[in-house]
């Protein structure tokens, strides 16, 4: 299936797609659905995205100077020189440690060096939350670091069969729900040694599978991890375009 960079408004007003609803979540707290509900989540760990302010240390505290402002204008002429099989330090947000298919990606182009992605529970400044992060990776030998942030959107119609699914035990076989699902992926990428940093987006993926309820926490599953799969890459190679 190719990338898809537009897809069929998943939260609009469907009335074409006869949508019952529409949910999105976090690719780090995807949930696994259950025959009464597929909104719940799947990371206890969940509170809540990285924030970017933290990664990069800004605070809405500070008091930015003029010559601060055109001293980061000049060092962010650099760009962030990331270069192929640079050693990187790869978090995903709100994840212990990246997914599998996301660390295969990286490593197609770069040598990871895994982090966690769980946001600290306070305690600190942003600004020196980011340079312990940066230390961090400095310390493992990463000229960078990159975190990948992620949602699934996510719209869900009935089918003919629903009319049928209520039946005992044999409506358990019958595909009642009409789920599709699109995947958004964007990375921020900070060089350690400068702090300078850029924003990369891939192509939105998008799936779309029927289930019945026997088989529906195994379909989404499988939904996610296809999509996951398939969007991962791309996000490397944009990376690589830096």
């Amino acid at each position: 299936m190719e990338p898809m960079k537009a897809i069929i408004p998943f939260c609009a007003a469907g009335a074409a797609l006869f949508l019952s609803s529409c949910v999105t979540t976090s690719i780090s707290n995807a949930s696994h659905p259950s025959r009464s509900s597929w909104r719940g989540g799947g990371n206890s760990l969940y509170r809540g995205e990285l924030a970017t302010a933290d990664l990069l240390g800004l605070s809405s505290a500070a008091s930015p100077t003029e010559a601060a402002i055109q001293s980061a204008l000049r060092r962010g002429k650099a760009g962030v020189n990331l270069s192929p099989g640079a050693r990187v330090m790869l978090l995903q947000s709100v994840a212990l440690r990246p997914d599998p298919e996301l660390l295969s990606a990286m490593n197609a182009y770069f040598d990871p060096q895994v982090f966690s992605g769980i946001p600290p529970k306070g305690g600190g400044s942003p600004e020196m939350q980011a340079k312990s992060l940066r230390l961090a990776a400095a310390r493992a030998g990463a000229s960078h670091v990159i975190c990948v942030f992620g949602t699934l959107e996510t719209s869900e119609s009935q089918t003919p069969g629903a009319a049928l699914s209520w039946v005992p035990l044999g409506g358990e076989l019958v595909p009642d729900k009409d789920r599709r699902t699109r995947i958004n992926l964007t990375a921020l990428v900070m060089n350690v040694s400068s702090g300078n940093w850029r924003s990369v987006s891939s192509a939105s993926v998008g799936r779309r599978h029927v289930s019945a309820g026997l088989n529906r926490s195994l379909a989404w599953d499988q939904q996610v991890l296809a999509l996951k799969s398939q969007a991962y890459p791309l996000l490397a190679k944009e990376i690589t375009a830096l």
